[in-house]
């Protein structure tokens, strides 16, 4: 994170955008945030295109050379890496990760806390469940339940995705 906490709390016209690839990592931050009254702002690359009516929530960072097309909602904390298509009538859930050069065809529903892997391809219509996995080089053509960890082409369920990870940056006692 570029600032602290402290520097947040004492610039409250500043809109902060917390950009940590893991879902998880990124929730947990913005949790906290949020508790010292963080403004939370959009950000996107001039390369970015967004269609018509289509809804950003807040605090989603855009990389350059994506694209979202029409009739589109996106959630909040949402992370498009470089080069993401996103095709029409797609839903993105809160927290999703979408990596380099991910393409999105159209109305596909992708829930919260998702992380999609580089060069994924999710095909139309298909449902990607809460906390899953899609990984690099995928290509989803069936609905994925949540927690499930897919790969392959065509994707097929390799594992269910454990639980977070996420270690505290708060140093260790000292026995």
């Amino acid at each position: 994170m570029l600032g602290s906490d402290l520097w947040i709390a004492n610039n409250p016209a500043t809109e902060v955008v917390v950009a940590l690839g893991d879902s998880d990592q990124r929730r947990q931050v913005v949790d906290r945030l949020r508790k010292g009254h963080a403004r939370f702002g959009s950000l996107r690359h001039p390369t970015v295109i967004v269609a018509e009516r289509t809804r950003l929530g807040c605090g989603c960072l855009l990389c350059p050379r994506t694209t979202v097309s029409v009739d589109v909602q996106v959630g909040n904390f949402v992370l498009f890496t470089h080069a993401v298509t996103v095709g029409h009538d797609c839903v993105i859930g809160d927290f999703v990760t979408l990596c380099p050069d991910v393409k999105v065809l159209g109305a596909v529903t992708i829930e919260e806390s998702c992380l999609i892997g580089t060069s994924a391809i999710l095909l139309p219509g298909i449902t990607i469940g809460a906390g899953s996995v899609v990984c690099a080089g995928s290509i989803v053509r069936r609905d994925v339940p949540p927690g499930t960890v897919v790969a392959g082409s065509p994707a097929r369920t390799v594992a269910p995705r454990t639980a977070p990870t996420f270690v505290s940056a708060a140093p260790a006692p000292s026995a």
